[in-house]
């Protein structure tokens, strides 16, 4: 298996904390990219839930997805699952992708989390 893709939005994001765990595997590229959906604040990890509005990441094409998604799934907790989903790249391109939706306890903020994570010590 080679070249899946996988949308982030978060603490996978390059310069974000856990983005080291996308290079176990190679990447080939990473690109501009949105999903449909509503990204929620809830402490020092961002949550994305279905929604209408629109969640601004990367889109990431992993060189060996076969090592890198186990890593991921073992990183993420159980209130995450990983899910196929349809993402827009730059020029409003449609592709499927992996990413990993929030189903866990709804009581979060909306306010952009990268904007709340700058704000944590």
């Amino acid at each position: 298996m080679s070249g899946e893709l996988l949308f982030v939005y978060g603490t996978l994001r390059r310069g974000e904390r856990a983005h080291r765990l996308l290079r176990v595997g190679g990447l080939l590229w990473i690109r501009p990219a949105r999903i449909r959906g509503v990204l929620v604040h809830l402490g020092p990890y961002p949550r994305v839930r279905r929604g209408a509005g629109w969640v601004s990441g990367e889109l990431i094409c992993l060189r060996k997805p076969e090592r890198v998604l186990p890593a991921i799934d073992a990183y993420e907790s159980p209130e995450y699952r990983r899910t196929r989903v349809t993402v827009f790249c730059e020029a409003g391109h449609p592709c499927k992708a992996w990413m990993y939706f929030y189903t866990g306890p709804s009581r979060a903020s909306l306010q952009p989390w990268v904007r709340a994570a700058r704000s944590l010590p």
